[in-house]
């Protein structure tokens, strides 16, 4: 059996009496006794029959992928005098969460973290807290709630089976900022890692962009500029640049390294979805692909918007792309594209001069028709051969074909100049569009 990961394949309904049995046998399997026995198991049965005739502590679903279904999601609402348990954070609805995926032909698939951000976000997105407490035993479930969105806040006892159990909280808001790509995947292992992988762009890169910004008239900013790859090799060469980035830890590090080397820069720590900045500017480019983080075409557009406002009125903007085509022609099976690449993994060292080492352990899969990658990657820190910690992350690469680009900069004020198909040192197949605001302010 294959799944795709798309939204649309995850649909969630209360459980009717009619799957009374299927659920019954569910909950008779090994792989969810081995979890929800005793007390709990009676309980939640117990639950189930109330439900079906009214009120009930529990409401009961099933999630369904492409129709069939295939896990069993159990939800109630915190009460008032329970708050202090749970030790919440924040004022409005809560809710508890328990979920297993029943059916064993869907289990080792993926889903159930996507399972767990779609229902939330379908079922509960009134909702400002979610809770979920898993046997402090249980790795693999701890693992996926923590992917999900959810961390460890306590541990308590539990009644209905005497073992330590963890507390793991989820704020909605942040699912939802997550879901829609505001909040930056770049955190403090990435940003070193990235700083340790990717210190400075290569000389093509820095000669194009120099050459580039020379042309500019009026003030100029990179936009999700990050730790500083190209700004601070430009700023070298006596470029005045700004730079502007959503994650705090990826500026932290370009300041910090521009003060060392000697070097003035004003950064802004902004969302490109919400731009706003106090001057405008002739000329904004995003490099090395960096926009194609924006996975969602409303929020490109936006992004698009936001950007367009930011320029003067004949200022430009420099977009650097990239499609794979080499991963594209690699998953052509006689006349037809694959839907889906093979699951690629890999494994990167890098080693700093203090002695400490990042460990990047990634899978990356490839959906074509969706024209997107999307990739988990592992950051594990090693000090002196000794584990320290480590940070996991998810983001998704959405490419464009050069005419997709094309409508999408017109229809928010840009005329297209020039397509450069070019080489860079860390990005073999660029494809740059130099594009200009339209002669008036929006």
């Amino acid at each position: 059996m294959s799944e795709t990961l798309s939204k649309s394949n995850l649909t969630f309904a209360h459980i009717t009496s009619e799957q009374k049995q299927l659920l019954l046998n569910w909950l008779a399997q090994d792989h969810i006794q081995e979890w929800l026995h005793g007390d709990g198991l009676q309980n939640t049965r117990n639950d189930l029959e109330k439900f079906f005739k009214g009120p009930s502590l529990h409401e009961h679903w099933i999630a369904y992928s492409h129709g069939i279904p295939f896990a069993y999601l159990m939800t109630s609402e915190i009460a008032e005098d329970e708050s202090d348990f749970f030790e919440r954070q924040e004022e409005g609805k809560a809710i508890t969460l328990d979920l297993f995926i029943c059916d064993r032909q869907f289990m080792g698939k993926g889903l159930a973290v996507p399972m767990i951000q779609e229902f939330l976000t379908q079922k509960f997105s009134h909702a400002v807290e979610v809770f979920i407490d898993p046997e402090a035993t249980n790795a693999r479930a701890i693992h996926v709630y923590e992917k999900a969105g959810f961390k460890i806040v306590g541990q308590f006892i539990a009644t209905w089976h005497p073992v330590p159990h963890y507390k793991m909280r989820l704020s909605m808001k942040e699912l939802i900022q997550d879901i829609n790509g505001l909040k930056p995947p770049y955190s403090n292992l990435c940003t070193e890692f990235y700083d340790l992988t990717k210190p400075e762009a290569g000389p093509r890169e820095i000669a194009f962009y120099e050459a580039l910004l020379k042309t500019a008239n009026g003030p100029v900013l990179e936009a999700m500029c990050g730790s500083g790859r190209l700004l601070i090799p430009l700023l070298r060469r006596g470029i005045v640049v700004e730079g502007v980035d959503s994650s705090n830890h990826m500026l932290d590090s370009c300041k910090k390294r521009c003060e060392k080397q000697g070097l003035d820069v004003l950064l802004y720590n902004q969302t490109l979805q919400t731009l706003s900045l106090p001057k405008k500017y002739d000329l904004i480019f995003i490099a090395i692909g960096s926009f194609q983080l924006i996975k969602d075409d409303e929020e490109a557009l936006q992004t698009l918007c936001q950007l367009q406002k930011a320029l003067l009125p004949s200022g430009r903007l420099v977009l650097e792309t990239y499609v794979p085509w080499n991963g594209i022609k690699e998953n052509i099976q006689g006349f037809a594209l694959s839907d889906q690449s093979p699951v690629i993994t890999s494994k990167r060292i890098a080693q700093s001069s203090e002695g400490s080492k990042i460990v990047n352990k990634s899978t990356t899969v490839a959906y074509f028709k969706e024209q997107v990658e999307k990739t988990q990657t592992r950051y594990e820190k090693w000090i002196d051969g000794q584990f320290s910690h480590a940070e996991e992350e998810e983001y998704t690469i959405r490419w464009y074909y050069r005419f997709e680009l094309k409508h999408l900069l017109e229809k928010e004020g840009f005329s297209l100049v020039e397509i450069i198909d070019t080489s860079f040192e860390q990005n073999e197949q660029a494809v740059i569009y130099i594009a200009s605001k339209y002669n008036l302010d929006r």
